[in-house]
C-alpha cells in the first residue's frame, strides 16, 4: 500500500506524508511501510498514538516524540523489526503489554521519570544490550521480561519491594537471581 485518499465527504480521516491521522490531525493512527525516511518524527498537533500505528513496520528505525503524547495501549511498536531508537514521550505512565515485542534491533531503551508500571511481555523478542528502569516504577508484572532473547544488562534505580524482576529474567534459558538484603531487593544488572 503506497497511498490512501479518502472522499471529499470523509470526516473521520486524512492521509499526510505516509500517516493516517483523524482529520483533525490529533490522532495518529497507522504510519505505513511505504516511507522512505527512516527516522520518524511524530507530527506536530499529535496528542495520541492509537493502538497499532506502528506495527509491524518494516522502514523505521528510529521514532522521536516532540511533546506529551499519549499512547494506547498494548502493542505500540510491536514488530518493528528495524527499530533501533525510540524516545518515548516523557508524560506516559505505562509501558503496555507486547509494547516492543518483536522488536529485534532495539538495542538499548531508557524508561522515562513518568512510568510508574511495566506490563507483561514488554520486551518479548528483543536481543536488547541495556534497559534502564528510573525510579518511579513501582510495579514490574512478573511477565515483564518474559519471552525476551537476551539482554546484556538492567538498571534498575530504585529498591523494589517485590521479587518479581528474578522471576521473569532467563539468560540461556537459566533463571538469573537477585540479592536480597534487609527486606528490599536491590538493584539488579546482569
Amino acid at each position: 500500500l503506497n497511498n490512501l485518499n479518502f472522499s471529499d465527504d470523509n470526516t473521520k480521516f486524512k492521509f499526510e506524508d505516509g500517516c493516517v491521522l483523524s482529520k483533525d490531525g490529533k490522532t495518529l493512527y497507522k504510519v505505513l511501510n511505504n516511507r522512505n525516511n527512516e527516522v520518524f518524527y511524530v507530527p506536530e498537533g499529535v496528542e495520541r498514538i492509537a493502538d497499532n500505528a506502528f506495527v509491524n513496520n518494516k522502514v523505521i528505525k528510529e521514532i522521536y516524540f516532540k511533546k506529551d503524547v499519549e499512547l494506547s495501549d498494548a502493542f505500540s511498536f510491536a514488530g518493528c523489526h528495524n527499530l533501533e531508537k525510540v524516545e518515548l514521550p516523557p508524560n506516559i505512565t505505562r509501558l503496555n503489554s507486547n509494547m516492543f515485542s518483536e522488536c529485534e534491533k532495539l538495542r538499548r531503551i531508557e524508561i522515562p521519570k513518568s512510568v510508574t508500571s511495566l506490563a507483561e511481555w514488554v520486551f518479548s523478542g528483543c536481543k536488547i544490550d541495556e534497559i534502564i528502569i528510573p525510579e518511579n516504577v513501582d510495579d514490574i508484572s512478573s511477565l515483564c521480561f518474559s519471552g525476551i532473547r537476551s539482554v546484556n544488562k538492567i538498571v534498575i534505580l530504585v529498591l523494589l519491594t517485590a521479587g518479581t524482576i528474578c522471576m521473569a529474567l532467563r539468560t540461556n534459558g537459566r533463571r538469573k537471581s537477585t540479592k536480597k538484603r534487609k527486606g528490599m531487593w536491590l538493584g539488579y544488572a546482569l
